[in-house]
C-alpha cells in the first residue's frame, strides 16, 4: 500500500522490515521487494493513463511534487531541530490521546454493527461541517467559489484533499495567513486523532504529514520574516521538514520514512536534513515515555490488539525475570501413543496450534506436533491403515510419508465431518505419533532469563517454546503473547526485596501456589537435590526402542 501510494518501493520494503516483521531472512526480503515493485508499477501505470495508457511516468496517487531549490544553510539545522522537537512531542501527545480514545471505543462501540456505523456517520458529519464552515465564516458568510482566485489560498487548504493541501504547503510561493494556518494545523491534528481507528480506512501517513507540513510552513514563514539574512531555505522546505518530524514522532519510524520521502521528492541531495530530523524526532518521542512509550503502529498492534508481534529488543526488566514466571503451566499435551477420541476432542475444544508430546507414563518431553499435522493424520488414518488396536502391543505399521500429506489440502474443514468419517468404532483405536513428532524443536530450561527467550523467538521466528526442568520433564510452554503480556504486566517483575527461599522449585502440574525465585535465591542444596532427583528419574525411565527402521521424514528423522 505504501509503495503504491508514494511510488517508493525501496522505502516500502524498509517500512515493512522496520514495522511489520519480527523475523527477517533474505527470502522474505525478496518477496517484499517483488511485491512492492509490482505495486509501484501498477500504481504508476494507472496514474499515468490520462496521457496514454502504458506510458509510465512519475505520477503517483500521493505526490509531493518536485522542489525547485532545496538549498539550506548550516545554521538552519537549529530551526530543523526545533521542528524535530515539536514533531516528537506532538507525536507523543497524538499517540496518548488516540490510545485513550481507542480504549473508549473498545469498551462502548463494537467492531461491527449499528453503533459502529453511526459513529462513522457522526464523525464524518462533524469533520465536513467544521471544514466547510470555517472558510465560509472567514469570508463573512458570502457565497464563495473554490475555483479561481476569489477564495484565499490559505482558506483553500480546508477544502482541498490531503495530497493537494500538502502540495500547496510545499510549493506555494505566496505567504499563507498565519492565523488560519495555525488553526488548520491544530484542527488537522485533532481530527486525525479522532479518525485514526474509526470504522473507515482513514490512514495515518497523509494526515500526519499534512499536520507537520502546516506548522513547518508556519515556522518557515516566521524564519523568513525575522532571519531572512541568515537563511537560504524557502518556507516549502520547512514544510517538508515539519512533515517528516511529525510522522517520525508519531510512528517512530526512521530509515524507511527517510527513504520514502527521498523517493517521493526525487531529491537524494536533501537526505542529511531528513535523516537528522527523523532521528531527533524519534529520540524526542522515545524520551517522552511518561506520555507514551511506543509508536502509533506498535501501540495499536501490540498493546491494544495484542497481536503477537515482537519488538526488536526486550524491555530491560526482562533480564531479571525467569521464564517459569511467565510460562503457561499445565499445557495441553498428548502422549506418544494416543487414542483417536482424545485427539479429536482436544482439537475441537482448544485453539492451540501446537501440542507438546510426552513419553508414555512420564512428563518427559518427546517433541512437538502441529495441529495441521494431526488433522491430516486423522484424515488419512484409514486410507493408510496406521490405526493401532485399542489394546495390546503396538504393531509394526509403515508410517505415512511426509510427501503424501504435507502439501495436500484438508479433506474435511470441520472436525464434525472428520468425526463422521472416522465413525464411533474407531474412536478407541490408538495412533502412534512418534514417527511424526518434531524432535528438532527448541526448548529452554525453566531458570533461563525471559530476555534470552525473547531473543530466541525474535531471531528464529518461533511461535511456541517448551520449558523443561533439568531432568527433561515438561514444566510449561511460552508463546509470543506471553512475552508481550510480560512486557506490559509489571506484576510479573521480580520483587526488589529478594526471593523467598521457601518457594517450591518443582514442575508439578498440581502446584498452583507457585511463586518465583530470583536466580540468587536458589540455594546450592536445593540445586543439588534437584540434580540428584533428575538423575534418578532419568535412570528409572528406560530409553525406548524404535519401532521403525525408517522415519516418516516429517521432522528430522531418527528413532525414539
Amino acid at each position: 500500500g505504501v509503495s503504491a501510494a508514494f511510488g517508493a518501493p525501496m522505502g516500502s520494503v524498509l517500512f515493512a522490515i522496520e514495522e511489520g516483521t519480527s523475523h527477517m531472512n533474505p527470502s522474505i526480503m525478496m518477496k517484499l521487494f517483488v511485491s512492492c515493485s509490482l505495486a509501484a508499477l501498477v500504481s504508476r501505470l494507472f496514474s499515468s493513463s490520462k496521457a496514454h495508457f502504458g506510458q509510465l511516468g512519475t505520477s503517483v496517487p500521493v505526490s509531493f511534487g518536485k522542489f525547485g531549490s532545496m538549498d539550506y544553510d548550516l545554521r538552519e539545522l537549529f530551526f530543523f531541530t526545533i521542528l524535530a522537537l515539536i514533531g516528537g512531542t506532538a507525536g507523543s501527545l497524538f499517540n496518548a490521546m488516540n490510545k485513550k480514545l481507542t480504549q473508549w471505543r473498545k469498551r462502548h462501540i463494537p467492531s461491527t454493527g449499528f453503533k459502529r456505523l453511526m459513529e462513522v456517520l457522526a464523525v464524518d458529519f462533524l469533520i465536513v461541517s467544521i471544514l466547510f464552515w470555517i472558510p465560509v465564516l472567514a469570508t463573512g458568510g458570502k457565497p464563495v467559489e473554490f475555483e479561481g482566485d476569489k477564495l484565499n489560498h490559505t482558506l483553500k487548504l480546508y477544502w482541498q484533499t490531503g495530497t493537494s493541501a500538502m502540495s500547496s504547503l510545499f510549493h506555494e510561493e505566496k505567504k499563507f495567513n498565519e492565523g488560519y494556518l495555525l488553526i488548520f494545523a491544530l484542527l488537522n491534528f485533532e481530527l486525525s486523532c479522532l479518525t485514526y481507528g474509526l470504522g473507515v480506512p482513514s490512514g495515518l501517513f497523509v494526515p500526519s504529514l499534512l499536520t507537520g507540513a502546516a506548522y513547518g510552513r508556519l515556522m518557515g514563514q516566521w524564519v523568513d520574516y525575522y532571519c531572512s539574512q541568515h537563511t537560504v531555505a524557502n518556507a516549502g522546505v520547512y514544510a517538508l521538514i515539519g512533515a517528516v518530524a511529525n510522522l517520525a514522532g508519531t510512528a517512530r519510524i526512521t530509515i524507511s520514512l527517510a527513504m520514502i520521502l527521498m523517493e517521493a521528492t526525487g531529491n537524494a541531495s536533501f537526505s542529511l536534513p531528513i535523516f537528522y530530523t527523523v532521528m531527533v524526532a524519534k529520540w524526542t518521542g522515545d524520551a517522552l515515555g511518561c506520555i507514551t512509550k511506543k509508536g502509533i503502529y506498535d501501540m495499536h498492534i501490540i498493546e491494544l490488539k495484542h497481536v503477537p508481534l515482537l519488538e526488536q529488543a526486550p524491555e530491560k526488566e526482562l533480564v531479571m525475570i525467569q521464564v517459569r514466571e511467565v510460562m503457561a503451566r499445565n499445557p495441553v499435551t498428548f502422549e506418544a501413543v494416543e487414542t483417536i477420541g482424545k485427539i479429536l476432542d482436544t482439537l475441537e475444544n482448544t485453539g492451540h496450534n501446537c501440542f507438546p508430546v510426552l513419553f508414555p507414563g512420564t512428563r518427559r518431553l518427546a517433541g512437538l506436533m502441529r495441529r495441521s499435522v494431526l488433522h491430516r493424520l486423522l484424515e488419512r488414518a484409514l486410507e493408510h491403515e496406521i490405526l493401532q488396536d485399542p489394546t495390546g502391543e503396538l504393531r509394526l505399521l509403515p508410517p505415512i510419508r511426509y510427501e503424501d500429506v504435507a502439501f495436500k489440502p484438508f479433506k474435511f474443514e470441520t472436525y464434525e465431518q472428520l468425526r463422521v468419517e472416522l465413525e464411533p468404532t474407531y474412536l478407541q483405536h490408538r495412533l502412534d505419533l512418534r514417527p511424526y513428532i518434531n524432535r528438532n524443536g527448541y526448548q529452554m530450561p525453566k531458570h533461563a532469563s525471559v530476555a534470552s527467550c525473547f531473543h530466541l523467538f525474535r531471531k528464529l521466528g518461533l511461535r511456541h517454546l517448551p520449558i523443561v526442568a533439568s531432568n527433561g520433564d515438561l514444566c510449561g510452554i511460552v508463546t509470543r503473547k506471553d512475552l508481550i503480556l510480560c512486557e506490559e504486566d509489571h506484576v510479573h517483575f521480580p520483587d526488589p526485596d529478594g526471593a523467598n527461599p521457601d518457594d517450591d522449585d518443582s514442575c508439578s502440574t498440581e502446584d498452583d501456589s507457585f511463586r518465583a525465585d530470583s536466580v540468587s535465591g536458589i540455594s546450592d542444596l536445593a540445586e543439588d537435590q534437584e540434580m540428584a532427583a533428575a538423575g534418578q528419574s532419568q535412570r528409572m525411565i528406560p530409553r525406548e526402542k524404535s519401532y521403525f527402521t525408517q522415519d516418516s521424514g516429517f521432522f528430522g528423522g531418527g528413532g525414539m
